[in-house]
């Protein structure tokens, strides 16, 4: 009998390559579902989403969850396209209030869309609270202002068009990056394809509006379009570069520690890690050891987040006492439901034993059930951080703006939470008490094709409670400041500047004496 471990090998390896075993199938099938099928795939996703995502009553009760759910089910009808049924999906788990949420069409309807001319054709920001062409290539100058776009003007299209960028809560600040960024394909999501649009415009040193026809054009002509675009050159200044996106510059009496993505490493043991904790050891000894340097400014604008512990270790050089990533965290299911629809990267048995590990995982981070149902953390994965021995004592700032989410959301809570730190900038993306992250998983509905993906874990973040940090709401900056219209023209940098000019006027005269 010694050759069945020859013949199991054998067949495990068979079946670990063939293609589709336990896999979702190719979607769609149909551009368009029978009132049956979106039925069927509305309640499928309403089970994942109470089954297993963490944070669905976060913010929204049963009640108001199963009116939507209604609501959405009263839509459907008989021929209802695969691009319907995403809108109303998009309205379900935009409500739910978490910024790890998103929702994607099928990939070959995404691809067989993005080849017809029925997109927007320029590209365009938000800039001081107005939609401006960005375009350097655009039939007016850059700097217009967009006053309407098929009759719908700013606040309907921040409305419409915001659900399709999820954000943390109740926030609405950071989906305004995303309205420019994706204007095109959000615009196409929630109205349909165009052949044309009728644009109000008014240019730059006039007054009376000027309205023009655009075609539609295919959204690849879009995306080439974005090396094109005015404000790539400020966008280009505030990233270091893409091998090392983090770095120090000594601007006056500030160090300014420019960080922008915690994603360096997945773990410790990774030597990206390795060398990000050298790298902010060498910083902050330079901070120590150099009295010229009489303030610190921690730039994370743009940080959408990454892995632990990288910003863990960044707030252990910022902070005083003892802390822990979260006061408390905890799962819904410790073994994912579903498991035909979830979406992995392996196949066959590989598949298989991917979810099986993901479900060991799961078992040994948390406990079992407590009697609302909750999986909470065991001890030893939330672990006390101390202050590093070379943390500064030095006055604080930190800058942050919309786009930050994620981990880096974690960290600015941390900083704001927990530090006498100044905060510059605008709201984040992220939540200030807490988000759902960690472990994401994604599954495809059955009949529509459609994908959506989440986090499972739900965090309280150690912080303080804050009157001026409403329930939902993301870091709140302790000075607001946006890029104005002449500094995006210039572009030039409003926030940093402001920044500086606070810092030396705090800092400068106490550091002189």
């Amino acid at each position: 009998m010694r050759w069945w471990p020859w013949g199991l090998l054998a067949v495990l390896l068979l079946l670990a390559g063939r293609p589709g075993l336990g896999q979702p199938a190719s979607f769609p099938a149909s551009p368009h579902l029978t009132r049956a099928q979106a039925l069927a795939d509305l309640q499928l996703l309403r089970q994942l989403r109470e089954w297993a995502h963490a944070g669905t009553y976060k913010y929204r009760t049963p009640a108001q969850l199963d009116s939507a759910y209604a609501a959405a089910s009263r839509q459907v009808g008989e021929g209802l396209s695969v691009l319907q049924f995403y809108r109303l999906v998009v309205g379900l788990t935009d409500l739910e209030g978490s910024l790890h949420n998103d929702t994607e069409l099928p990939a070959k309807l995404q691809q067989a869309c993005e080849q017809q001319p029925a997109y927007f054709p320029y590209l365009v920001r938000l800039v001081a609270g107005r939609l401006r062409l960005d375009d350097r290539q655009g039939p007016w100058p850059v700097g217009t202002e967009l006053l309407t776009i098929n009759g719908r003007a700013l606040p309907e299209l921040q409305a419409t068009l915001g659900r399709y960028y999820t954000t943390d809560g109740t926030n609405t600040t950071g989906r305004y990056p995303a309205l420019g960024e994706h204007f095109a394909r959000f615009y196409h999501a929630a109205y349909g394809p165009q052949d044309t649009f009728r644009v109000a415009v008014r240019l730059p040193g006039h007054s009376a509006p000027v309205v023009r026809a655009l075609p539609a054009v295919p959204y690849t002509a879009v995306a080439a379009r974005r090396r094109q675009r005015h404000s790539r050159l400020l966008d280009s200044l505030q990233q270091p570069s893409a091998s090392r996106p983090y770095g120090l510059q000594l601007r006056g009496a500030a160090a300014v520690l420019t960080i922008r993505s915690f994603d360096i490493g997945d773990n410790a043991r990774s030597e990206a890690h390795r060398a990000y904790a050298r790298f902010l050891d060498s910083c902050f000894t330079l901070i120590r050891d150099r009295p010229a340097i009489a303030a610190v400014l921690v730039d994370i604008r743009g940080n959408g987040g990454g892995s632990d512990p990288n910003d863990l270790l960044t707030f252990s050089y910022l902070a005083r006492e003892p802390f822990r990533e979260n006061t408390s965290a905890f799962v819904r299911c410790r073994r994912l439901p579903s498991r035909a629809h979830q979406l992995t990267e392996s196949r066959g048995l590989a598949r298989w034993v991917e979810q099986l590990a993901e479900t060991w995982a799961l078992h040994r981070e948390f406990r079992p059930a407590d009697t609302a149902g909750r999986h909470y953390q065991r001890a030893r994965w939330n672990p006390v951080w101390q202050p590093n021995p070379l943390h500064t004592t030095k006055p604080l700032y930190l800058l942050v703006d919309q786009e930050v989410a994620s981990a880096a959301s974690l960290f600015a809570a941390l900083v704001r939470g927990n530090t006498e730190a100044v905060v510059i900038g605008t709201e984040t993306i992220g939540g200030y008490y807490g988000h759902t992250g960690h472990t994401p998983v994604a599954y495809q509905l059955p009949h529509s094709g459609i994908i959506t993906r989440f986090s499972l874990v739900d965090l309280e973040q150690q912080v303080l409670r804050r009157a001026t940090q409403p329930v939902g709401r993301g870091i709140l900056p302790d000075i607001e400041v946006v890029q104005s219209y002449e500094d995006y023209l210039q572009h030039q940098d409003t926030q940093l500047q402001a920044a500086l000019r606070l810092l030396e006027a705090q800092v400068a005269p106490r550091h002189a004496r």
